[in-house]
């Protein structure tokens, strides 16, 4: 076999093995047609079948809603740079971007042949070296548009920007398009380029709620319309054929790997260890802590931004059900009295060897390694390298532990007013039921710190939110153990609290 190299060319990524050894086997006879598929008619049953399940398996990876179409266009994401301002827009509304980029500047060009553009937030004073923060869309407006990674700079938006209701949200996803899970009903149109994370060059994903299909001119051209596509499910003429079925191998293969949440693990893994060897983050300087129920995916230490603090950013909605749920039910799992035990005794004590942790939780070390390779593989423990904080610029640790009137409805309020309040700072976890809350700050100032949670706790007292003063811990940095003793295993104790 030909030596495969590690690709880090501006174009298009490298392919995985096993799809262009599957494309290599199937070149000549493609689903036993006898026929390349580059030579298969696209109105054949093999080649329907194969482009629905390219859009299938899109819809699956993506959590794509039944109310939106999946399309597959030429022209690469350059053309939608055009297609979404004329599929979009509306007499006498102007158009809002936000400037982040090389992308974000030509898709804004663009843009400006269909009427008003304005751009409401832009880093091109800092030579694109960041994401804006606090972005706000007007109401009245026909879209918004955002790009949400930025190779040219290496930048990438740590949060979804919200929208007023009635517009829809625009997004270039053609660099980072399935490295993580995303709410695709946050969106109104998502599209990406293929030949960074799906296939090779010559096709283009794009996503479309339904409804927004009718909004195109009738004077617009016939191939430049998305209702024209989205009708004939992307085969109205003949589709980049080769370029979908490599997709399609590369979505299966992904399927196979364990979807978008594998795709997430191993970027963070990775982006770990490309700041290790860049000096961002000390070799031995961090500790091992375990999380259970998959409490780690609150975590974005890592991103791809060279201003590391923007990964600390974190959106309420963004939060799993069953997170909220680990406080809220007494036994979210159903575990034996046993296992819950050594569950709080392996997130207590993560830095423990088996026979140390069993010791300090009176079992034995066979039981407590057993359990916790069940508890790995079944999704109830992970492991996570905690870096070294004071390398992204924090100085301060904050443990958060608020307790609500339970007189007052509050689980969408408080989580409404609270970022408004708090803006020294990054969330790394919250969890909340109706009565209660845990939350895990990072901050820089102190006086900024207390000023600010006064500002909080006025505004919860103002709407009756609070029963009493939240109980606030300051920690330093310095002391990287409070992340293990002060959160993850008072969180448990409450939830496995023994009879």
């Amino acid at each position: 076999m030909t030596k495969r190299v590690f690709n880090f060319y501006a174009g298009p990524a490298t392919l995985p093995l096993p799809v262009l050894e599957k494309a290599r086997d199937e070149f000549l006879d493609f689903a036993g047609t006898g026929m390349s598929v580059m030579e298969i008619s696209h109105r054949s049953k093999e080649w329907d079948k194969a482009m629905t399940d390219a859009s299938d398996l899109s819809r699956e990876l993506m959590g794509i809603p039944s109310d939106y179409k999946v399309l597959w266009l030429s022209g690469g994401a350059s053309t939608q740079f055009f297609m979404a301002p004329l599929n979009l827009q509306l007499p006498g509304k102007p158009m809002e971007y936000v400037n982040t980029g090389g992308w974000s500047t030509k898709a804004i060009k663009e843009a400006n042949h269909f009427g008003e553009v304005k751009v409401v937030a832009s880093s091109e004073d800092d030579k694109f070296s960041y994401i804006p923060k606090d972005v706000a869309f007007s109401e009245d407006i026909a879209f918004a548009h955002i790009t949400s990674n930025n190779t040219l700079y290496g930048t990438e938006w740590p949060y979804t920007p919200s929208v007023p209701n009635d517009v829809p949200l625009v997004c270039d996803m053609s660099s980072n398009i399935m490295e993580r899970p995303i709410d695709v009903k946050n969106y109104g149109v998502i599209y990406a380029g293929a030949q960074k994370n799906l296939g090779p060059a010559g096709v283009t994903l794009v996503i479309v709620r339904e409804d927004l299909l009718d909004r195109v001119p009738d004077r617009a051209p016939t191939m430049q319309k998305w209702k024209t596509h989205a009708e004939k499910d992307s085969m109205f003429n003949t589709p980049p054929v080769f370029p979908i079925y490599i997709c399609k191998l590369s979505l299966e293969y992904l399927k196979e790997l364990g979807g978008v949440k594998e795709m997430e693990k191993r970027n963070v893994e990775k982006a770990f260890n490309i700041f290790i060897e860049k000096d961002f983050l000390e070799r031995d300087n961090f500790d091992m802590v375990h999380y259970p129920f998959g409490q780690s995916t609150f975590f974005r230490y890592f991103d791809y931004a060279p201003l590391l603090h923007d990964s600390f950013s974190l959106k309420f909605k963004d939060i799993p059900r069953p997170i909220i749920n680990v406080i809220e039910q007494k036994d979210p799992r159903g575990l034996t009295r046993i296992e819950k035990k050594t569950l709080l005794g392996l997130v207590k004590f993560p830095d423990m060897l088996d026979n140390s942790v069993a010791k300090k939780i009176g079992v034995t070390r066979q039981s407590v390694t057993k359990m916790k390779k069940r508890f790995e593989t079944e999704g109830f423990l992970s492991t996570l390298k905690v870096p070294n904080v004071n390398e992204l610029g924090f100085d301060i640790f904050l443990y958060i532990k608020p307790k609500f009137n339970p007189q007052i409805s509050i689980k969408k309020g408080w989580q409404k007013h609270i970022l408004k309040a708090y803006d020294m700072s990054r969330w790394v976890f919250i969890a909340s039921s109706d009565l209660d809350a845990a939350l895990l700050v990072m901050g820089k100032n102190y006086r900024t710190i207390q000023k600010n949670i006064a500002k909080a706790v006025a505004t919860y007292k103002k709407m009756d939110f609070l029963k009493e003063y939240p109980d606030i811990k300051f920690f330093s940095l310095q002391d990287m153990v409070v992340l293990k003793n002060h959160v993850y295993g008072p969180l448990l104790e409450k939830v496995f609290a023994e009879e």
